[in-house]
């Protein structure tokens, strides 16, 4: 798991949120360290945004059909 979702990963667990079954929208994705820790905490559907082109890693853009 990246560096990225670990902190929130973290982050989720220590103020008590949870993105499952939530709509969610991820600014400056990159690789997609935060997309991949929100869809292993259950979120419904992510949009993950990057002014960079292609940056997102592939099995990330393949996740439950995205």
């Amino acid at each position: 798991m990246p560096c990225a979702a670990l902190k929130l990963d973290h982050a989720l667990m220590e103020f008590g949120l949870s993105p499952n079954k939530a709509i969610c929208l991820n600014f400056g994705a990159s690789t997609g360290g935060f997309t991949e820790a929100l869809l292993a905490n259950g979120a419904a559907k992510i949009y993950a945004l990057d002014v960079g082109y292609g940056q997102l890693h592939a099995r990330l853009q393949m996740a439950r059909g995205a």
